[in-house]
């Protein structure tokens, strides 16, 4: 997540292109994550997050449809496993 912090405040610093960057470098983290430990509701639910953020940032509305899409699909599946999202460290 530290790298989403760095996307968010170079989004405020209007650097779009550092933002994005930073928010992709976090999802190829958190891809890695979860496939090592597909059961970490956390990291999916973190997964969302930046690919919502991935989404916001994009100028092409196909890709930012399809990061909006993969983030909705990780949500179904976590909603379907019938699990919360921890807050904190309990996970």
């Amino acid at each position: 997540m530290s790298l989403f912090k760095v996307g968010d405040v170079q989004h405020a610093a209007s650097d779009r292109a550092g933002a994005l960057a930073a928010y992709k470098e976090s999802l190829g983290v958190l891809r890695k994550l979860t496939a090592a430990n597909p059961g970490n509701f956390r990291w999916q639910n973190d997964m969302n997050l930046v690919l919502n953020k991935i989404g916001d940032m994009l100028d092409d509305r196909p890709g930012a449809l399809a990061a909006y899409e993969e983030g909705l699909a990780i949500m179904r599946k976590v909603s379907a496993a019938n699990r919360t999202i921890p807050s904190g460290s309990e996970q």
